[in-house]
């Protein structure tokens, strides 16, 4: 019996069938894989407004961090989910991988420090909508009112130092003055305006967690990290790929140029 095999040109056919159909699933399965992680990060928002709201009903206020600022042992720093004096974690967020994203690649040691997001000029002369400090100013104790004196040992005048872990109080992004370097960005606080620092006034921003009944539509956090940007700039481009934790427990994928330009004012009118 003579055996009979492929030809060079079936050969050829079938390569080509396999090309096609590869052309056409990788982006299938990309999208799917990508859905994935979104909904699972958006699970981690829906966990970390619950958690707040407990908080809340316990303390009758919001937390003035998420997590908490890097805690020491004498000399030796605690990882993150070794930190004792934490808000949200053991108590009321049992997995420390709720304080992150699935994209993130920090380690569970590293600390950073941190600058204001940033800064919304088109209403400056209202100082009670007015960002209390620019983008690019460190982020320290007394800005978030907590005294590291127990914690760490800084002063309170200090850049505070946090976990890079916890990517819903801080989280890492392009520097838009130089587009190879990262920064890491506030993304939670109990007032970001400086009437709010001062203690309030009739005409300062309801959108914040420090007062005792702010608006369903205050941003309590938001992650950034499905964000694409043009090459060789630190600019979002304009997509959806922006997710915004919001009061009224919602996650919401917006405009990520938006929020880049307002961020917490993203949505204020």
């Amino acid at each position: 019996m003579k055996r009979r095999g492929f030809t060079l040109i079936e050969l050829l056919v079938v390569i080509a069938i396999i090309g096609i159909l590869a052309a056409i699933l990788f982006p299938v399965f990309g999208a799917a894989r990508r859905s994935a992680k979104i909904r699972a990060d958006s699970s981690n928002m829906a966990s970390i407004y619950q958690a707040l709201k407990l908080y809340r009903e316990d303390q009758g206020g919001y937390p003035p961090l998420l997590h908490q600022v890097v805690e020491y042992n004498g000399n030796t720093m605690r990882k993150v989910d070794e930190v004792r004096r934490a808000y949200l974690y053991r108590g009321r967020v049992k997995d420390i991988n709720t304080m992150t994203s699935v994209l993130a690649e920090a380690e569970k040691d590293e600390e950073v420090n941190a600058v204001w997001p940033t800064r919304d000029e088109s209403n400056a002369g209202n100082p009670g909508d007015h960002q209390f400090a620019p983008f690019g100013t460190p982020v320290t104790y007394q800005h978030l009112g907590i005294d590291p004196t127990f914690l760490n040992g800084d002063a309170f005048t200090d850049p505070a130092r946090f976990y890079a872990w916890d990517i819903y109080d801080v989280a890492p992004v392009r520097n838009p003055n130089d587009p190879n370097q990262t920064l890491y960005e506030l993304r939670y606080i109990l007032f970001w305006t400086e009437l709010g620092q001062a203690g309030g006034g009739p005409n300062d921003s309801p959108r914040q967690l420090g007062y005792n009944d702010p608006r369903e539509d205050t941003i309590i956090t938001w992650n950034t990290f499905f964000r694409s940007y043009d090459s060789n700039t630190a600019i979002p481009r304009r997509r959806n790929d922006t997710y915004v934790l919001y009061l009224n427990g919602s996650v919401d994928n917006v405009d990520s140029r938006d929020l880049f330009e307002r961020s917490w004012r993203f949505g204020q009118q």
